[in-house]
Protein backbone atom coordinates (compact mmCIF):
# COMPACT_ATOMS: atom_id res chain seq x y z
CA UNK A 1 0.00 0.00 0.00
CA UNK A 2 1.01 3.63 -0.48
CA UNK A 3 -0.45 6.40 1.23
CA UNK A 4 -0.93 9.70 -0.36
CA UNK A 5 1.01 11.87 2.28
CA UNK A 6 4.01 9.13 2.26
CA UNK A 7 3.86 8.19 -1.56
CA UNK A 8 7.55 7.03 -2.14
CA UNK A 9 7.08 4.81 0.50
CA UNK A 10 5.44 1.15 0.35
CA UNK A 11 4.24 -0.96 3.24
CA UNK A 12 2.85 -4.56 2.95
CA UNK A 13 -0.18 -5.88 4.57
CA UNK A 14 -2.98 -8.39 4.25
CA UNK A 15 -6.52 -7.94 2.69
CA UNK A 16 -9.23 -8.43 6.14
CA UNK A 17 -12.43 -8.06 3.95
CA UNK A 18 -13.13 -6.97 0.77
CA UNK A 19 -16.24 -5.32 -0.33
CA UNK A 20 -18.56 -6.64 -2.35
CA UNK A 21 -19.41 -3.52 -4.72
CA UNK A 22 -17.61 -2.85 -7.36
CA UNK A 23 -16.56 1.16 -8.57
CA UNK A 24 -16.47 2.12 -12.21
CA UNK A 25 -13.72 5.43 -11.71
CA UNK A 26 -12.25 6.89 -14.95
CA UNK A 27 -8.77 5.17 -13.63
CA UNK A 28 -10.07 1.80 -13.65
CA UNK A 29 -12.31 -0.40 -11.55
CA UNK A 30 -12.43 0.37 -7.20
CA UNK A 31 -12.96 -2.49 -5.02
CA UNK A 32 -13.18 -0.89 -1.21
CA UNK A 33 -10.87 -3.43 1.17
CA UNK A 34 -9.80 -3.21 4.60
CA UNK A 35 -6.10 -4.08 5.29
CA UNK A 36 -4.04 -4.58 8.56
CA UNK A 37 -0.62 -2.57 7.12
CA UNK A 38 2.24 -3.19 9.30
CA UNK A 39 3.06 0.31 10.73
CA UNK A 40 6.48 -0.24 13.04
CA UNK A 41 7.44 3.35 12.93
CA UNK A 42 3.64 4.96 13.39
CA UNK A 43 3.52 6.80 10.31
CA UNK A 44 0.18 5.96 9.51
CA UNK A 45 -2.70 7.96 10.96
CA UNK A 46 -6.70 7.15 11.09
CA UNK A 47 -8.22 8.67 7.97
CA UNK A 48 -5.45 8.62 5.74
CA UNK A 49 -5.73 7.64 2.10
CA UNK A 50 -3.71 6.14 -0.90
CA UNK A 51 -3.74 3.18 -3.00
CA UNK A 52 -2.22 -0.32 -3.40
CA UNK A 53 -1.82 -3.37 -5.70
CA UNK A 54 -3.32 -6.75 -4.53
CA UNK A 55 -1.28 -9.99 -4.98
CA UNK A 56 -3.46 -12.91 -5.93
CA UNK A 57 -2.91 -16.36 -6.16
CA UNK A 58 -4.14 -18.51 -9.56
CA UNK A 59 -5.96 -21.01 -10.00
CA UNK A 60 -6.37 -23.70 -12.40
CA UNK A 61 -9.12 -23.69 -14.39
CA UNK A 62 -11.08 -26.42 -13.56
CA UNK A 63 -11.19 -25.28 -10.07
CA UNK A 64 -12.34 -21.34 -11.02
CA UNK A 65 -15.78 -23.29 -12.74
CA UNK A 66 -16.14 -25.61 -10.18
CA UNK A 67 -16.17 -23.17 -7.29
CA UNK A 68 -20.30 -22.42 -8.26
CA UNK A 69 -20.82 -26.18 -8.21
CA UNK A 70 -18.77 -26.36 -4.63
CA UNK A 71 -20.56 -23.37 -3.06
CA UNK A 72 -23.84 -24.91 -3.70
CA UNK A 73 -23.40 -28.55 -2.35
CA UNK A 74 -21.78 -26.52 0.80
CA UNK A 75 -24.74 -23.82 1.24
CA UNK A 76 -27.84 -25.61 -0.32
CA UNK A 77 -27.36 -29.13 -0.17
CA UNK A 78 -26.23 -29.04 3.63
CA UNK A 79 -29.42 -27.42 4.58
CA UNK A 80 -31.40 -30.46 3.35
CA UNK A 81 -29.63 -32.18 5.46
CA UNK A 82 -31.40 -32.86 9.07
Amino acid sequence: AKPNAFHEKTYEGRIKTIDRNVSQKSFGRVVKVIAVVDNPQGELKTGMTGYAKVAAGTIPVWKAFSLALVRFVEVQVWSWIP
